[in-house]
């Protein structure tokens, strides 16, 4: 009778500790689940960063062929932005907040409004009213629209606009052109055909008098 008591009593005190030792457990658990918790709140980066770590591999350079170059825009610190490329390799820029249009991001970037693709960063579009930004080849707004002439009729084949049957007409065709520029009062439209993605890249200056207004970059039709 007295060996059943001192065995109850042991199996009393095993159980008891074993309880003791899974509430530990469950404690300890759970403290480390709350700290790991807090370490994955502090460890949330900005949308556009976890972009740019998704996606930082992506290779623009069979972009960077001597037609596709010249559909850029440049600032005076010398950030390229430059059709088709990846926005989020250009130093300095803030892509924190955009405005999004289905699988398309938009944003003013100082004073260069600027479409860009989600997922590669590809852009897609560039427009400015701001003298801030010049073309490769130097022209930017406010400057007469006869030095895109002169700097882009060379490599061009060229076409004037027909104000008396609303239509272009042939001015100037060349063998080794690279681009096909478009004339009228109003402005100037050089396209040249982007093969890769087998579509058109426009690069249009707006006027006004014979002084550029506006400046504007986009792909496709």
């Amino acid at each position: 009778m007295k060996r059943n008591i001192i065995l109850l009593i042991a199996l009393i005190l095993l159980l008891s500790c074993e309880k003791k030792q899974s509430k530990n457990i469950d404690v300890y658990e759970n403290v480390n689940s709350e700290e790991k918790n807090r370490n994955a709140l502090q460890e949330v980066k900005p949308i556009e960063v976890q972009k740019k770590e998704m996606y930082p591999q992506w290779d623009d350079s069979a972009y960077d062929d001597k037609v596709t170059i010249e559909f850029s825009l440049f600032t005076e610190e010398k950030q390229n932005f430059c059709l088709y490329h990846n926005i989020r390799k250009i130093e300095g820029i803030n892509l924190d907040s955009y405005t999004e249009i289905n699988s398309w991001c938009k944003k003013n970037i100082d004073d260069l409004t600027v479409v860009w693709n989600y997922k590669n960063g590809a852009i897609l579009s560039l427009e400015t009213e701001s003298n801030k930004y010049t073309t490769k080849r130097g022209i930017r707004v406010g400057v007469p629209l006869s030095m895109v002439m002169d700097l882009y009729e060379q490599d061009s084949d060229v076409f004037s606009w027909n104000y008396d049957n609303n239509s272009f007409y042939e001015i100037d065709l060349k063998e080794d052109n690279l681009f096909s520029l478009y004339y009228s009062e109003e402005g100037i439209s050089i396209d040249a055909a982007n093969f890769i993605d087998e579509e058109i890249m426009t690069l249009i200056f707006y006027a006004t008098d014979g002084v550029i207004t506006k400046i504007e970059i986009k792909c496709g039709s």
